[in-house]
């Protein structure tokens, strides 16, 4: 990103971009840096706003069950915001855990108004680049193939069920609406295949994670199965 920025200060014009992003309901990029460095990154959506408090609650994109805390975050470090809709960039302290699955958090003191290019924080899927590196070749799924999925990489283990984007002998590719949920290196375990539950598990690495320029907000989570 080569970007040129501007500063907002102005805790009126604070309030208007994150009042916009709780109106219009949009997807916020949400990181933070682990011990080793890298991003944790989540999407989220800002559920309400005290302007008086100058506190908010920020939730999953996509209800949770049993009000179980969804983001990967530790919640006594900063976490980096990015409005897309804005090109507003932005850090915040959380607070604590909150209903529905988010945190409450302290707004922003300032926010950075980015003057160019928007902020990458995957690679952009280019599929040409890297069919010649298969071992076999890979076949778009029709309708609605589904795999049910662990995370083995995860504490607590998280099941769900994605749509396939391709499938082959050697891996296979699926749809992720939240880029928090996989990341790459993460073991993971395939249990069912549409309807049918199989007889072996299928064991698998992550080994890319990616954005599809069609797909807007859908991640491209990339498998290598292991024999």
């Amino acid at each position: 990103m080569d970007s040129k920025k501007q500063t907002i200060r102005d805790d009126y014009q604070i309030i208007s971009i994150l009042e916009a992003a709780k109106s219009s309901r949009s997807n916020l990029w949400l990181w933070q840096l682990d011990k080793k460095n890298e991003r944790i990154v989540h999407f989220g959506r800002i559920r309400s706003l005290d302007q008086f408090k100058k506190i908010g609650i920020i939730v999953p994109v996509f209800p949770v069950e049993n009000d179980e805390f969804h983001f990967n975050f530790s919640l006594e470090q900063e976490i980096y915001l990015y409005f897309k809709e804005k090109n507003v960039v932005g850090k915040f302290a959380p607070r604590q855990r909150a209903a529905e699955g988010g945190f409450s958090f302290h707004f922003p003191p300032t926010l950075n108004q980015l003057i160019g290019d928007e902020i990458t924080l995957f690679e952009q899927e280019h599929e040409e680049k890297f069919i010649h590196l298969r071992a076999s070749p890979r076949k778009k799924a029709q309708g609605l193939n589904m795999a049910t999925i662990t995370n083995l990489s995860r504490g607590e283990f998280k099941v769900d069920t994605y749509f396939l984007y391709d499938l082959s002998q050697g891996g296979m590719a699926f749809w992720c609406v939240d880029p928090g949920m996989f990341v790459k290196g993460d073991e993971i375990s395939i249990s069912k295949m549409n309807d049918k539950v199989l007889d072996n598990e299928i064991l698998g690495e992550v080994v890319a994670v990616r954005t599809v320029k069609e797909e807007g907000n859908r991640l491209k989570i990339s498998v290598k199965f292991k024999t």
